[in-house]
Protein backbone atom coordinates (compact mmCIF):
# COMPACT_ATOMS: atom_id res chain seq x y z
CA UNK A 1 0.00 0.00 0.00
CA UNK A 2 2.86 2.40 0.76
CA UNK A 3 4.34 1.63 -2.64
CA UNK A 4 0.97 2.30 -4.28
CA UNK A 5 0.77 5.68 -2.52
CA UNK A 6 4.27 6.51 -3.72
CA UNK A 7 3.41 5.60 -7.30
CA UNK A 8 0.20 7.61 -7.20
CA UNK A 9 1.29 10.84 -5.57
CA UNK A 10 5.09 11.35 -5.57
CA UNK A 11 5.10 12.75 -9.11
CA UNK A 12 1.43 13.50 -9.64
CA UNK A 13 0.44 16.26 -12.05
CA UNK A 14 -2.97 16.60 -10.45
CA UNK A 15 -4.23 17.99 -7.15
CA UNK A 16 -4.37 21.68 -8.01
CA UNK A 17 -3.50 23.75 -4.96
CA UNK A 18 -2.78 20.55 -3.03
CA UNK A 19 -0.28 19.17 -5.55
CA UNK A 20 2.79 19.94 -3.41
CA UNK A 21 1.18 18.31 -0.36
CA UNK A 22 0.26 15.22 -2.36
CA UNK A 23 3.78 14.92 -3.75
CA UNK A 24 5.22 15.25 -0.24
CA UNK A 25 2.87 12.49 0.90
CA UNK A 26 4.07 10.31 -1.97
CA UNK A 27 7.73 10.90 -1.10
CA UNK A 28 7.07 10.04 2.56
CA UNK A 29 5.27 6.83 1.55
CA UNK A 30 8.18 6.00 -0.75
CA UNK A 31 10.70 6.36 2.09
CA UNK A 32 8.53 4.32 4.47
CA UNK A 33 8.21 1.58 1.87
CA UNK A 34 11.98 1.41 1.38
CA UNK A 35 12.62 1.49 5.12
CA UNK A 36 10.38 -1.53 5.80
CA UNK A 37 12.97 -3.73 4.08
CA UNK A 38 15.77 -2.44 6.34
CA UNK A 39 16.47 -4.89 9.17
CA UNK A 40 15.50 -3.40 12.51
CA UNK A 41 13.23 -0.67 11.08
CA UNK A 42 10.89 0.81 13.72
CA UNK A 43 8.64 3.31 11.93
CA UNK A 44 6.46 0.79 10.10
CA UNK A 45 5.63 -2.51 11.78
CA UNK A 46 3.58 -5.26 10.16
CA UNK A 47 1.04 -6.39 12.76
CA UNK A 48 0.83 -9.93 11.37
CA UNK A 49 4.62 -10.07 11.02
CA UNK A 50 5.11 -8.97 14.64
CA UNK A 51 2.65 -11.58 15.93
CA UNK A 52 4.30 -14.22 13.73
CA UNK A 53 7.67 -13.42 15.32
CA UNK A 54 6.25 -13.45 18.85
CA UNK A 55 4.14 -16.63 18.67
CA UNK A 56 4.09 -20.01 16.95
CA UNK A 57 0.83 -20.95 15.27
CA UNK A 58 -0.17 -24.54 14.35
CA UNK A 59 -0.80 -23.77 10.69
CA UNK A 60 0.91 -23.05 7.37
CA UNK A 61 2.63 -19.68 6.93
CA UNK A 62 0.19 -18.67 4.20
CA UNK A 63 -2.68 -18.88 6.69
CA UNK A 64 -0.91 -17.27 9.62
CA UNK A 65 -0.18 -14.21 7.49
CA UNK A 66 -3.87 -13.32 8.03
CA UNK A 67 -4.11 -10.99 11.02
CA UNK A 68 -7.67 -12.02 11.92
CA UNK A 69 -6.64 -15.67 11.83
CA UNK A 70 -3.77 -15.00 14.25
CA UNK A 71 -5.90 -13.01 16.68
CA UNK A 72 -8.60 -15.69 16.71
CA UNK A 73 -6.02 -18.27 17.80
CA UNK A 74 -4.61 -15.96 20.47
CA UNK A 75 -7.75 -14.44 21.97
CA UNK A 76 -10.48 -17.11 21.65
CA UNK A 77 -11.25 -18.86 24.93
CA UNK A 78 -11.44 -22.62 25.02
CA UNK A 79 -9.42 -25.48 23.62
CA UNK A 80 -7.92 -26.25 20.24
CA UNK A 81 -11.24 -26.96 18.50
CA UNK A 82 -12.80 -23.67 19.57
CA UNK A 83 -9.73 -21.69 18.53
CA UNK A 84 -9.48 -23.46 15.18
CA UNK A 85 -13.16 -22.84 14.45
CA UNK A 86 -12.86 -19.13 15.31
CA UNK A 87 -9.72 -18.80 13.18
CA UNK A 88 -11.45 -20.43 10.19
CA UNK A 89 -14.31 -17.93 10.45
CA UNK A 90 -11.97 -14.95 10.84
CA UNK A 91 -9.90 -15.72 7.76
CA UNK A 92 -12.97 -15.52 5.54
CA UNK A 93 -12.86 -11.71 5.85
CA UNK A 94 -10.14 -10.07 3.79
CA UNK A 95 -7.55 -7.90 5.55
CA UNK A 96 -5.39 -7.08 2.53
CA UNK A 97 -5.20 -3.59 0.93
CA UNK A 98 -7.79 -4.82 -1.59
CA UNK A 99 -11.39 -5.66 -0.73
CA UNK A 100 -13.39 -8.83 -1.15
CA UNK A 101 -14.14 -9.19 -4.91
CA UNK A 102 -17.74 -10.18 -4.11
CA UNK A 103 -18.27 -6.95 -2.14
CA UNK A 104 -16.75 -4.86 -4.91
CA UNK A 105 -18.92 -6.57 -7.50
CA UNK A 106 -22.22 -6.66 -5.61
CA UNK A 107 -22.11 -3.51 -3.48
CA UNK A 108 -19.59 -1.06 -4.88
CA UNK A 109 -19.45 -1.54 -8.63
CA UNK A 110 -22.73 0.21 -9.48
CA UNK A 111 -22.21 2.95 -6.91
CA UNK A 112 -18.73 3.79 -8.18
CA UNK A 113 -19.96 3.80 -11.78
CA UNK A 114 -22.72 6.26 -10.86
CA UNK A 115 -20.21 8.42 -9.00
CA UNK A 116 -17.85 8.43 -12.02
CA UNK A 117 -20.65 9.58 -14.30
CA UNK A 118 -21.72 12.42 -12.01
CA UNK A 119 -18.26 13.57 -10.80
CA UNK A 120 -17.74 15.98 -13.73
CA UNK A 121 -20.89 17.86 -12.69
CA UNK A 122 -21.78 17.51 -9.04
CA UNK A 123 -21.51 14.09 -7.33
CA UNK A 124 -24.77 12.71 -5.96
CA UNK A 125 -24.48 13.13 -2.15
CA UNK A 126 -26.47 9.93 -1.62
CA UNK A 127 -24.01 7.91 -3.70
CA UNK A 128 -21.05 9.54 -1.95
CA UNK A 129 -22.54 8.69 1.45
CA UNK A 130 -23.19 5.06 0.50
CA UNK A 131 -19.67 4.55 -0.86
CA UNK A 132 -18.22 6.26 2.20
CA UNK A 133 -20.18 4.04 4.58
CA UNK A 134 -18.93 0.86 2.90
CA UNK A 135 -15.32 2.01 2.82
CA UNK A 136 -15.46 3.24 6.42
CA UNK A 137 -16.76 -0.14 7.59
CA UNK A 138 -13.90 -1.94 5.83
CA UNK A 139 -11.26 0.49 7.10
CA UNK A 140 -12.66 0.37 10.64
CA UNK A 141 -12.49 -3.42 10.71
CA UNK A 142 -8.86 -3.39 9.62
CA UNK A 143 -8.04 -0.66 12.13
CA UNK A 144 -9.68 -2.61 14.97
CA UNK A 145 -7.67 -5.73 14.09
CA UNK A 146 -4.45 -3.72 14.10
CA UNK A 147 -5.35 -2.15 17.46
CA UNK A 148 -6.10 -5.58 18.94
CA UNK A 149 -2.76 -6.89 17.67
CA UNK A 150 -0.99 -3.97 19.33
CA UNK A 151 -2.76 -4.67 22.64
CA UNK A 152 -1.77 -8.36 22.50
CA UNK A 153 1.88 -7.42 22.03
CA UNK A 154 1.85 -4.50 24.49
CA UNK A 155 0.25 -6.56 27.27
CA UNK A 156 2.62 -9.47 26.80
CA UNK A 157 4.55 -10.33 29.97
CA UNK A 158 7.83 -10.57 28.07
CA UNK A 159 10.13 -7.61 28.68
CA UNK A 160 11.43 -5.27 25.99
CA UNK A 161 14.98 -6.01 24.89
CA UNK A 162 17.19 -3.09 25.97
CA UNK A 163 18.79 -3.17 22.53
CA UNK A 164 15.53 -1.86 21.04
CA UNK A 165 16.50 1.60 22.32
CA UNK A 166 19.48 1.55 19.96
CA UNK A 167 17.28 0.35 17.09
CA UNK A 168 14.85 3.23 17.69
CA UNK A 169 17.76 5.67 17.69
CA UNK A 170 18.98 4.27 14.39
CA UNK A 171 15.46 4.50 12.96
CA UNK A 172 15.24 8.20 13.86
CA UNK A 173 18.67 8.77 12.34
CA UNK A 174 17.53 7.06 9.13
CA UNK A 175 14.39 9.19 9.02
CA UNK A 176 16.46 12.37 9.30
CA UNK A 177 19.17 11.51 6.78
CA UNK A 178 17.08 9.63 4.24
CA UNK A 179 13.88 11.69 4.28
CA UNK A 180 13.53 14.75 6.49
CA UNK A 181 16.86 16.30 5.48
CA UNK A 182 15.98 15.75 1.81
CA UNK A 183 12.57 17.36 2.30
CA UNK A 184 14.17 20.44 3.82
CA UNK A 185 16.47 20.72 0.81
CA UNK A 186 13.56 20.12 -1.55
CA UNK A 187 11.71 23.09 -0.06
CA UNK A 188 14.80 25.25 0.39
CA UNK A 189 17.34 24.83 -2.47
CA UNK A 190 19.84 26.98 -0.56
CA UNK A 191 20.41 23.99 1.74
CA UNK A 192 21.87 22.03 -1.17
CA UNK A 193 20.60 19.78 -3.98
CA UNK A 194 17.87 17.33 -3.00
CA UNK A 195 18.04 13.79 -4.30
CA UNK A 196 14.53 12.41 -4.82
CA UNK A 197 14.31 8.65 -5.35
CA UNK A 198 12.02 7.46 -8.13
CA UNK A 199 9.27 5.03 -7.05
CA UNK A 200 9.84 2.81 -10.08
CA UNK A 201 13.32 1.45 -9.32
CA UNK A 202 16.95 2.49 -8.75
CA UNK A 203 17.73 4.57 -11.81
CA UNK A 204 20.80 6.00 -10.07
CA UNK A 205 23.95 4.04 -9.38
CA UNK A 206 25.02 5.99 -6.30
CA UNK A 207 21.58 5.66 -4.75
CA UNK A 208 21.48 1.90 -5.33
CA UNK A 209 24.99 1.42 -3.93
CA UNK A 210 24.33 3.61 -0.90
CA UNK A 211 21.00 1.94 -0.04
CA UNK A 212 22.61 -1.50 -0.38
CA UNK A 213 25.33 -0.55 2.10
CA UNK A 214 22.82 1.01 4.53
CA UNK A 215 20.75 -2.17 4.50
CA UNK A 216 23.89 -4.30 4.88
CA UNK A 217 24.95 -2.24 7.91
CA UNK A 218 21.51 -2.58 9.49
CA UNK A 219 21.55 -6.32 8.92
CA UNK A 220 24.99 -6.59 10.56
CA UNK A 221 24.02 -4.47 13.57
CA UNK A 222 20.59 -5.97 14.25
CA UNK A 223 21.71 -9.08 16.11
CA UNK A 224 24.53 -7.15 17.76
CA UNK A 225 22.01 -4.81 19.39
CA UNK A 226 19.68 -7.54 20.63
CA UNK A 227 21.82 -10.58 21.39
CA UNK A 228 23.24 -9.26 24.67
CA UNK A 229 19.78 -9.31 26.23
CA UNK A 230 18.37 -12.40 24.51
CA UNK A 231 19.47 -15.86 25.62
CA UNK A 232 17.81 -17.61 22.68
CA UNK A 233 19.65 -15.48 20.14
CA UNK A 234 22.89 -16.24 21.96
CA UNK A 235 22.25 -20.00 21.88
CA UNK A 236 21.53 -19.80 18.15
CA UNK A 237 24.78 -17.88 17.62
CA UNK A 238 26.62 -20.43 19.74
CA UNK A 239 25.34 -23.31 17.59
CA UNK A 240 26.32 -21.51 14.37
CA UNK A 241 29.82 -20.60 15.55
CA UNK A 242 29.08 -16.88 15.83
CA UNK A 243 29.52 -17.04 19.61
CA UNK A 244 31.74 -19.02 21.95
CA UNK A 245 32.38 -19.89 25.56
CA UNK A 246 35.97 -20.07 26.76
CA UNK A 247 37.98 -20.18 29.99
CA UNK A 248 40.50 -17.44 30.76
CA UNK A 249 43.92 -19.10 31.13
CA UNK A 250 46.12 -16.04 31.47
CA UNK A 251 45.86 -12.25 31.80
CA UNK A 252 48.75 -9.86 31.13
CA UNK A 253 49.36 -6.31 29.95
CA UNK A 254 51.39 -5.54 26.84
CA UNK A 255 51.12 -1.78 27.27
CA UNK A 256 54.15 0.46 27.68
CA UNK A 257 54.48 3.54 29.84
CA UNK A 258 51.11 4.95 30.80
CA UNK A 259 49.27 3.04 28.06
CA UNK A 260 47.56 -0.26 28.79
CA UNK A 261 46.86 -3.16 26.45
CA UNK A 262 45.12 -5.93 28.39
CA UNK A 263 45.70 -9.30 26.75
CA UNK A 264 44.02 -12.61 27.54
CA UNK A 265 44.78 -16.18 26.62
CA UNK A 266 41.57 -18.20 26.27
CA UNK A 267 41.16 -21.97 26.23
CA UNK A 268 38.37 -23.11 23.97
CA UNK A 269 37.06 -26.67 23.87
CA UNK A 270 38.30 -28.32 20.68
CA UNK A 271 34.86 -29.63 19.71
CA UNK A 272 33.08 -26.28 20.03
CA UNK A 273 32.03 -24.78 16.67
CA UNK A 274 33.61 -21.40 15.99
CA UNK A 275 34.50 -18.95 13.25
CA UNK A 276 37.62 -17.54 14.85
CA UNK A 277 40.30 -15.98 12.68
CA UNK A 278 43.20 -13.68 13.30
CA UNK A 279 42.25 -9.99 13.39
CA UNK A 280 38.62 -10.97 13.91
CA UNK A 281 36.69 -8.90 16.44
CA UNK A 282 34.63 -10.18 19.37
CA UNK A 283 32.50 -8.58 22.08
CA UNK A 284 31.98 -10.07 25.56
CA UNK A 285 28.42 -11.37 25.85
CA UNK A 286 26.39 -9.05 28.04
CA UNK A 287 28.81 -6.12 27.80
CA UNK A 288 28.13 -4.38 24.51
CA UNK A 289 30.69 -1.70 23.74
CA UNK A 290 33.70 -3.65 24.98
CA UNK A 291 35.62 -5.23 22.12
CA UNK A 292 38.60 -7.51 21.60
CA UNK A 293 40.71 -8.43 18.57
CA UNK A 294 41.89 -11.98 17.98
CA UNK A 295 45.71 -11.94 17.89
CA UNK A 296 46.37 -15.63 17.31
CA UNK A 297 44.65 -19.01 17.24
CA UNK A 298 46.79 -22.05 18.08
CA UNK A 299 46.04 -25.72 18.64
CA UNK A 300 47.25 -26.90 22.04
CA UNK A 301 46.74 -30.20 23.84
CA UNK A 302 42.99 -30.93 23.89
CA UNK A 303 42.13 -27.20 23.59
CA UNK A 304 42.23 -24.32 21.18
CA UNK A 305 44.42 -21.53 22.55
CA UNK A 306 43.18 -18.11 21.54
CA UNK A 307 45.05 -14.90 22.34
CA UNK A 308 42.92 -11.76 22.38
CA UNK A 309 43.78 -8.09 22.83
CA UNK A 310 41.30 -5.64 24.35
CA UNK A 311 40.73 -2.68 22.03
CA UNK A 312 37.35 -1.21 23.01
CA UNK A 313 36.67 0.20 26.50
CA UNK A 314 39.80 -1.57 27.71
CA UNK A 315 40.03 0.51 30.91
CA UNK A 316 36.39 0.16 31.90
CA UNK A 317 34.88 -2.64 33.98
CA UNK A 318 32.81 -5.22 32.11
CA UNK A 319 29.04 -5.44 32.62
CA UNK A 320 29.18 -9.24 32.79
CA UNK A 321 30.95 -11.95 34.76
CA UNK A 322 33.05 -10.57 37.62
CA UNK A 323 32.40 -7.00 36.57
CA UNK A 324 36.12 -6.26 36.78
CA UNK A 325 38.36 -4.36 34.38
CA UNK A 326 39.97 -6.37 31.54
CA UNK A 327 43.45 -6.03 33.07
CA UNK A 328 42.37 -7.55 36.40
CA UNK A 329 44.07 -10.92 37.00
CA UNK A 330 40.95 -12.09 38.86
CA UNK A 331 39.58 -13.16 35.46
CA UNK A 332 42.00 -16.10 35.35
CA UNK A 333 40.02 -19.33 35.64
CA UNK A 334 36.68 -17.67 34.85
CA UNK A 335 34.48 -18.82 31.97
CA UNK A 336 33.28 -16.00 29.73
CA UNK A 337 31.25 -15.88 26.56
CA UNK A 338 31.95 -13.81 23.46
CA UNK A 339 29.91 -12.97 20.37
CA UNK A 340 31.17 -11.90 16.96
CA UNK A 341 31.36 -8.10 16.80
CA UNK A 342 29.74 -6.43 13.81
CA UNK A 343 31.36 -3.94 11.44
CA UNK A 344 28.19 -1.96 10.80
CA UNK A 345 29.77 1.44 11.53
CA UNK A 346 32.36 0.90 8.80
CA UNK A 347 29.71 -0.24 6.33
CA UNK A 348 27.55 2.78 7.18
CA UNK A 349 30.46 5.15 6.52
CA UNK A 350 30.97 3.53 3.14
CA UNK A 351 27.31 4.21 2.31
CA UNK A 352 27.92 7.97 2.50
CA UNK A 353 31.30 7.88 0.78
CA UNK A 354 29.90 6.18 -2.30
CA UNK A 355 28.10 9.41 -3.23
CA UNK A 356 31.43 11.26 -3.37
CA UNK A 357 33.49 8.55 -5.04
CA UNK A 358 33.10 9.96 -8.53
CA UNK A 359 36.81 9.57 -9.31
CA UNK A 360 37.47 6.28 -7.47
CA UNK A 361 37.28 2.62 -8.52
CA UNK A 362 33.89 1.71 -9.95
CA UNK A 363 32.94 5.34 -10.58
CA UNK A 364 31.86 4.39 -14.10
CA UNK A 365 29.14 2.26 -12.46
CA UNK A 366 27.90 4.54 -9.68
CA UNK A 367 28.60 7.96 -11.23
CA UNK A 368 28.27 7.36 -14.93
CA UNK A 369 26.39 10.11 -16.73
CA UNK A 370 24.00 8.82 -19.34
CA UNK A 371 24.61 10.40 -22.79
CA UNK A 372 20.89 11.10 -23.02
CA UNK A 373 18.40 11.44 -20.22
CA UNK A 374 16.18 8.42 -19.56
CA UNK A 375 12.55 8.84 -20.47
CA UNK A 376 9.86 7.00 -18.54
CA UNK A 377 6.14 6.96 -19.26
CA UNK A 378 3.79 7.28 -16.30
CA UNK A 379 0.43 5.63 -15.75
CA UNK A 380 -1.31 8.75 -17.01
CA UNK A 381 0.47 8.48 -20.36
CA UNK A 382 2.76 11.42 -19.73
CA UNK A 383 6.53 11.14 -20.24
CA UNK A 384 9.13 12.35 -17.74
CA UNK A 385 12.88 12.78 -18.18
CA UNK A 386 14.85 11.21 -15.33
CA UNK A 387 17.85 13.20 -14.17
CA UNK A 388 20.76 10.99 -13.09
CA UNK A 389 22.48 11.52 -9.74
CA UNK A 390 25.45 13.34 -11.27
CA UNK A 391 23.16 16.02 -12.72
CA UNK A 392 21.22 16.25 -9.47
CA UNK A 393 24.29 16.66 -7.27
CA UNK A 394 26.66 18.57 -9.51
CA UNK A 395 24.20 20.72 -11.40
CA UNK A 396 21.60 21.13 -8.65
CA UNK A 397 18.73 19.80 -10.74
CA UNK A 398 15.70 18.09 -9.18
CA UNK A 399 13.22 15.54 -10.43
Amino acid sequence: MLHHLSYTYSQTKFGGANQDILRALGRLASWMFRDTSRKGSQHVVSASGALGDAYVFPAQDVRTAHLGYQLAWLTTEGGRDQRMSAAAVAERLTVSPTMDPAMERDRLSDLVERWQISRSKSPDPTVVAEVGAILELELRRRWDLTERAYQVLANNDRGVNIGVTDLVGQAHEEFWFQHQRIELRHNDPSQGPAYVAHPETDFHGSSAASRYLIHAAADEAYIGHLIHNDGELFEEALDSGKALRARVANVFDLGSGRSTTPTWVLHLAAGQPHRLRENGRLAPYGSRGHEVTVVSVNVAKDVLEVTIEWTGRKTRALSCGLGAKPADSAWVGEEIAFVVSDASDLTKRRSSRVWKAKDGPGAWLTHGKSPTQIEITGDDGGADLLIDDVRQLEEGQNL
